[in-house]
Order: C-alpha cells, then sequence, then structure tokens
C-alpha cells in the first residue's frame, strides 16, 4: 500500500516536468503569406495566411509543420481560386535557432481549388466548371528568424501534376510565440 501512495505523485511530478521540456521546445507562428505563379492562366498571384508549428528536435534542427490558404488574386474572368497547403519538414539553423538565417524543407499536399471554364491551369486539367485537386508538394527555403518573434522565408514550391510538376515562389513573414 504504501508504495503506491509514492508512486502516483512521482507519476504526476514526472509529467509535469515533461510537459515543461515539451512546451519550451515548440513553437507556434502565424503569417501571412505571398506567392508568384509560374504557368498559371487564372492567377499569377496569391495573397493568404498560414499557421505553423517547430519543435526543437536538437540543437540547430526544427521539425516544422504548416497548414495554409492562399487566395488565388483573379485574372480577368476567374474567381474564387485558393490553394491550401499542408506540409511538414525539417528546419536546419546554420547558427542558432533562436536568431539568424536557416534552411527548410517540406513535403505535404496542395489542395487546389479553381473556379473557372476549362481548367488547365498550373497544368491541372480539368472540364468542371469547380474543380478541385490534392497533389504531392515539396517545398525548399532561405529564411532569416529576426528576433524570437518574426521569422520570414523565401521559398520554392513545387507541385506535382499530370506532365511533371508546377510551383509558385512563396514568401512568408510570420509572427511567433511560445
Amino acid at each position: 500500500m504504501k508504495k503506491q501512495n509514492y508512486i502516483k505523485p512521482l507519476l504526476i511530478l514526472l509529467f509535469v516536468v515533461v510537459t515543461q521540456n515539451i512546451q519550451a521546445q515548440f513553437k507556434a507562428s502565424v503569417g501571412v503569406e505571398a506567392a508568384l505563379l509560374r504557368g498559371s492562366e487564372v492567377s499569377s498571384k496569391g495573397l493568404g495566411v498560414s499557421f505553423g508549428g517547430e519543435f526543437s528536435a536538437v540543437q540547430k534542427v526544427g521539425i516544422i509543420g504548416q497548414l495554409g490558404y492562399v487566395f488565388l488574386l483573379p485574372e480577368e474572368s476567374s474567381s474564387g481560386s485558393y490553394m491550401v497547403p499542408l506540409q511538414g519538414g525539417v528546419k536546419v539553423y546554420l547558427k542558432s535557432n533562436e536568431k539568424g538565417v536557416y534552411l527548410q524543407g517540406l513535403l505535404g499536399v496542395h489542395i487546389i481549388s479553381m473556379k473557372s471554364g476549362s481548367i488547365t491551369d498550373l497544368h491541372f486539367s480539368s472540364k468542371e466548371q469547380n474543380s478541385t485537386v490534392a497533389r504531392y508538394s515539396q517545398s525548399f527555403g532561405l529564411g532569416y528568424v529576426a528576433n524570437e518573434k518574426v521569422d520570414v522565408v523565401f521559398r520554392w514550391n513545387s507541385i506535382s501534376n499530370e506532365i511533371g510538376s508546377s510551383g509558385y515562389v512563396g514568401f512568408r513573414l510570420a509572427y511567433t510565440f511560445q
């Protein structure tokens, strides 16, 4: 009976210590996104928001995940098109994960919804008026952490399609909090 009385407080203490350590290693961010699309008939630009998380796995390396919504600014007759990137990957800091330059690589999917006539945008062919596709995507970026709160990254996003891949140059300005 006495052993059980000690086990419960020790498990609670262990849980508190572990969760405090995880909180110290996890950062969340909210940001604005800008996109310059290549090979698009519907739009050449996009604006949106994104949410991200980073877990510091080891010193100078973070495991990251991002979810965004990018509204594609319409060209002429099309409207209502958007992309939802959902990606995860690695962030490698060159000096410190508190300030400075980093490289990042992401893998995931882009859910792309197009609202127009016959769509051949970004080489995703569809005869439907409203078409939504999910495609494998990868991203490589160069970023800079200005301080504990500001994170800026430029990246190339490649999205698979019927003839290979298309993509866009992306820019993200994020506010980071712990």
